[in-house]
């Protein structure tokens, strides 16, 4: 497999990672758990820049930004959905322990 083939494969990877992690980002920010969601943001943004850096050398220097900047821009339908879920469900929980 050639470079740039592997680094397509990574990269879309990588990126579904990401925005997978937009519901549960939406779940926390929902639940105003402000602080969890900044702690959860840093560490998923570092491990994706240092997995990139890993694996493609001083080019995931370049596209490791890049990547995790395109994750959070995919990520914004799937955090609507997570805050929208979680309020759902907090609704639920609310109307059957009244």
């Amino acid at each position: 497999m050639t470079s740039a083939a592997m680094y397509v494969c990574r990269f879309g990877t990588v990126a579904q990672k990401l925005t997978s992690a937009g519901v549960v980002a939406g779940v926390l920010a929902s639940q105003r758990r402000w602080l969890r969601l900044g702690g959860f943001t840093v560490l998923l943004s570092g491990l994706t820049i240092g997995a990139l850096v890993l694996g493609l050398g001083p080019v995931g220097v370049v596209l490791g930004p890049l990547t995790v900047g395109l994750g959070f821009v995919a990520g914004v339908i799937p955090f609507i959905y997570g805050a929208v879920f979680s309020r759902e469900q907090i609704r639920d929980v609310s109307e059957t322990t009244v």
